[in-house]
């Protein structure tokens, strides 16, 4: 029977990696799965038979939705890696507050005009937020630890970035509380498409916004956020949810007749 699962979304592809002594020079697929929880057998059993690019397997039943996209992205950089990945990170959100309200900025809101709107005071004060998403973190950090053993990636290769997840009384499982960053488009010439999170708003600067900035202008990306809140966030959904994107492989490497 289709879940949530089988969606688009819980479909990633990383750039060329080479693990070992093997090379997968069209990536390998990415999807979240726990045993029973999963993409349909006759998905898995598809993607597996390709051969070339040897699915991974990482936890996300954790999450409302339950798609990798919601933990993981890839963007290109002009490197001789290539590539980043972009990883939510709740610890990166809490570090942000933290530094404000020791900034004297407490009374700064997130969420401004949005439903949930409040202060970082009141974020950092609700201790059941707080915990909840410590406990994401960890969960985050061992998807985070397997896609390295996988990919053969360091911590150089990644990227964090500011999300905070809350869940819906009686379910447990966490979506997005600000509009999930990881979530994202990426297009040609270093381009990304971005969902504009709701941060805490300084004077008109969302300060998730600057750090996003911060990790990424550097490297050669330029970001383009996009207020996607009414059409998908709230419907558990950002930009990469909502878009789809054509790409071509190099022409030169036939997959059939890799092994």
């Amino acid at each position: 029977m289709a879940t949530d699962f089988d969606g688009g979304g819980n479909l990633e592809v990383s750039p060329p990696v080479t693990v070992g002594s093997k090379e997968y020079l069209f990536g390998r697929v990415i999807y979240g799965a726990e045993g029973l929880y999963g993409p349909q057998a006759a998905i898995r059993q598809f993607l597996a038979a390709q051969g070339i690019q040897d699915p991974i397997e990482v936890d996300t039943t954790w999450l409302a939705i339950g798609h990798i996209d919601e933990v993981i992205s890839f963007v290109p950089v002009n490197t001789a890696r290539g590539f980043k990945m972009l990883i939510a990170s709740p610890a990166a959100a809490q570090t942000i507050l933290y530094i404000l309200r020791s900034d004297g900025k407490g009374g700064l809101k997130l969420l401004e005009g949005k439903a949930g709107e409040r202060t970082v005071n009141q974020i950092l004060n609700d201790t059941g937020l707080m915990t909840f998403n410590d406990q994401k973190q960890a969960q985050i950090d061992t998807i985070r630890f397997w896609l390295c053993l996988e990919l053969d990636l360091s911590d150089v290769d990644i990227i964090e970035v500011p999300v905070l997840f809350h869940y819906d009384p009686p379910s447990t499982k966490a979506m997005a509380l600000t509009a999930n960053l990881v979530n994202l488009l990426a297009v040609k010439n270093y381009h990304l498409i971005v969902p504009k999170p709701y941060g805490p708003n300084d004077g008109g600067t969302d300060e998730f916004e600057e750090y996003v900035l911060d990790q990424l202008n550097p490297i050669g990306l330029t970001v383009h956020f996009i207020d996607d809140w009414d059409w998908y966030h709230i419907f558990y959904g950002e930009v990469h949810c909502g878009t789809n994107a054509r790409r071509f492989p190099d022409p030169t490497v036939h997959w059939w007749e890799q092994e």
